[in-house]
């Protein structure tokens, strides 16, 4: 009796880490490794048993399962190896911390405890993202752009998804800006060539009454920079209403020379002799136009010698 009392002892430690896993009930390692061990020992039936410590070799192809063969969740199983690691990270990954999901009926701090989780700092101070030098300076002045971050904070929105925000933002707002000089640039050409054609050989002096009425209206706008520099009627309307609240100067070939009567005179006498004066079209009422204005410039400075 002893002696089988030893036997048994002595044999059971020889049993193998796979026979015990085939025993795990409810398992797919455990039903795959049982299957496997099973064609294990058909193959190996009539060879001799390995040493203690060593492992069986496999014999024949590996299969899993029939109701498993099919399914894709297992198309990377291509060897017992290949399950065994599965296996094995499954055992490690399963018990960890993980977050837990929230619903309508968590409550605020669970929701925020959530999110903290994922990534959002804990207040608007502590989002790291920011605009770059590209983004206009109003877009990066701290009373705006802390209201960027407040939004975010509001919507638990993470750390690295308010940088995605910001870097779309910006591209757009880049984007838009890039694309509203560009058409400025085209309507102020178009708007200078509609000048040239009209004006002519008076382009350069028109525009210099334009900028002076400007001046006068408005001191403190640069006709430069302003966007109502950019409208062409502005600027007509400018040049035309001269006449009206000018001093007693002309502005002759882009310069500001006293006025004088000889001065007008001869630019009268230049429009004379413009063929275009003398027949009907549009050249011939711009400069009927031009003719009144400076007709009524000698008389205003006739009646005022003093002013010359």
């Amino acid at each position: 009796m002893e002696e089988e009392v030893s036997t048994t002892e002595n044999a059971a430690p020889e049993q193998s880490a796979q026979q015990s896993a085939a025993e795990a009930p409810g398992t797919l390692f455990g039903a795959a490794l049982s299957e496997t061990t099973q064609a294990q020992e058909q193959a190996a039936a009539g060879t001799e048993t390995p040493e203690k410590g060593e492992q069986p070799q496999a014999g024949g192809e590996f299969q899993l399962p029939e109701e498993f063969r099919n399914d894709p969740a297992f198309a990377n199983f291509k060897n017992l190896e290949d399950l065994c690691k599965s296996y094995r990270f499954a055992k490690q990954t399963i018990g960890k911390k993980t977050i837990g999901m929230i619903t309508d009926q968590s409550t605020p701090e669970e929701v925020e405890n959530f999110y903290r989780q994922l990534g959002k700092p804990e207040s608007p101070d502590g989002y790291q993202a920011k605009f770059s030098d590209k983004m206009p300076e109003i877009f990066r002045q701290p009373e705006v752009f802390g209201k960027y971050l407040a939004s975010f904070a509001k919507n638990n929105i993470t750390e690295k998804q308010a940088a995605g925000l910001l870097a779309d933002l910006e591209a757009d707002v880049v984007a838009q800006l890039a694309e509203q000089d560009a058409a400025r640039q085209r309507a102020l050409q178009q708007s200078l060539a509609s000048l040239k054609s009209d004006w002519g050989d008076n382009y350069n002096v028109n525009l210099n009454k334009a900028q002076e009425v400007w001046q006068k209206l408005r001191p403190d706008w640069d006709i430069r920079t302003h966007p109502l520099g950019d409208n062409m009627d502005v600027i007509r309307l400018m040049a035309d209403i001269y006449p009206l609240i000018a001093d007693d100067t002309m502005v002759k070939d882009g310069q500001s020379p006293a006025a004088t009567v000889a001065n007008i005179e001869a630019e009268m006498a230049q429009i004379r002799n413009n063929p275009a004066y003398w027949d009907q079209g549009p050249e011939h009422d711009r400069l009927m136009k031009r003719m009144e204005e400076l007709s009524s410039r000698q008389r205003r400075l006739k009646q005022t010698p003093s002013s010359l």
